[in-house]
């Protein structure tokens, strides 16, 4: 190979490393544009693995409200249900009462009524002795009037 071959050779070897060292420049530069990208990614990632694990927290929260809101379900219409019974053994004791009240008022008005009766009968007896006693003596005043006259 002559030497003019030879240079232009070189010549183009020169450029074309140049050329490669430029390329290699601008891949360096996209590599480390790359690794930006991955550092970025790399905190998209961790920002996501947070909000996942505040969103699992979440959820377990969730389930024990619902829980809660189960077994307070469950309390509120075994109160209910408590109730119910209760409110029902109630009216029946209010029931025994007044029928109790009943009879004991019955009861109440007989016995008076027997007293009141009783009571009128010993005032009509008291009342039919005195007039009695005032017509006995007054018969026996009454000749004596007739004497005096």
């Amino acid at each position: 190979m002559d030497a003019q071959t030879q240079a232009a050779f070189d010549t183009l070897r020169q450029h074309v490393d140049r050329r490669l060292d430029r390329v290699d420049q601008r891949f360096d530069q996209v590599d480390g544009r790359f690794e930006q990208i991955d550092r970025r990614f790399a905190q998209v990632d961790r920002r996501f693995e947070q909000v996942e694990r505040r969103l699992d927290g979440l959820d377990r929260h969730a389930v024990v409200v619902d829980q809660r809101l189960d077994r307070l379900d469950e309390t509120a219409v075994e109160t209910r249900r408590h109730f119910h019974v209760v409110a029902e053994g109630l009216r029946g004791d209010i029931r025994l009462l007044a029928e109790g009240f009943t009879l004991r008022i019955d009861r109440l008005e007989t016995i008076l009524r027997d007293e009141i009766v009783r009571s009128h009968d010993a005032l009509a007896g008291l009342i039919r002795l005195a007039y009695t006693d005032l017509d006995r003596r007054v018969t026996a005043l009454e000749p004596r009037r007739g004497e005096s006259d």
